[in-house]
C-alpha cells in the first residue's frame, strides 16, 4: 500500500490543486483551470523510501482539440498475426505499420499522410479509422511498407477542429535487413 499526494502550482504561487490518490488510481480534489502548471507527485510507501517526481503540465481550454503522443505497432512475418507495440521504430519492408493517436474532443477532420525524409508527401494509401472501444477516441492509420525503400519516413497526423489545427509526427525507419 502506498500514499500519494498530488500538487500542482502555477507561477510559483503555491498549490493551485491538491489531492490524494485513491486506491483505484484516481486523484481526489478540485478541477484544474486552464493554464501551465508545475506538477509534483510524492509517493510514500508504508515501509521504505518515498519517491517524488516533478513534471510540467499544460491544461488546455475545453474547446481545444488535443492529440496525444503517437503509438506505433507492427505486424508481419517476424511479429506474428497480431499487432505488436513498437519499442524500436525500425521496420522491415515485409511488415505493416500502424499508428494510433488518442484524441480528446469531438468533431473535426483528421488526415494521415506519409512523408519522406525531406518532408515531401509520398502518395501511398493509408487505411484510416476511428476506435472508441477503450473509452478514448483513438485515430488509427495502417500502411504496408513493401513499396518503400530503406530510408527514414514520417507519418503525419493532422487534426483540424474548433478553428485550430494540430500536427503530430511519428518518425520511423525502414532497414535493409
Amino acid at each position: 500500500m502506498c500514499a500519494a499526494v498530488v500538487r500542482a502550482s502555477r507561477g510559483g504561487r503555491g498549490d493551485a490543486v491538491r489531492g490524494r490518490a485513491k486506491p483505484d488510481g484516481l486523484v481526489a480534489g478540485g478541477g484544474i483551470a486552464p493554464g501551465a502548471y508545475a506538477g509534483r507527485i510524492d509517493a510514500r510507501p508504508l515501509q521504505g523510501i518515498g519517491v517524488s517526481e516533478t513534471a510540467r503540465l499544460t491544461v488546455p481550454t475545453s474547446a481545444a482539440v488535443i492529440c496525444g503522443d503517437p503509438l506505433l505497432f507492427r505486424r508481419g512475418p517476424f511479429s506474428g498475426p497480431g499487432w505488436q507495440p513498437v519499442g524500436d521504430p525500425r521496420f522491415r519492408r515485409q511488415e505493416r505499420i500502424r499508428v494510433e493517436v488518442p484524441i480528446a474532443g469531438e468533431g473535426g477532420t483528421i488526415g494521415i499522410r506519409l512523408l519522406g525524409r525531406n518532408g515531401t508527401p509520398i502518395p501511398l494509401p493509408i487505411q484510416t479509422g476511428e476506435d472508441r472501444s477503450s473509452g478514448t477516441r483513438t485515430i488509427a492509420g495502417e500502411l504496408a511498407l513493401a513499396p518503400l525503400a530503406a530510408s527514414d519516413y514520417v507519418l503525419e497526423i493532422v487534426m483540424t477542429g474548433n478553428g485550430q489545427q494540430q500536427r503530430v509526427l511519428a518518425p520511423f525507419r525502414i532497414v535493409p535487413w
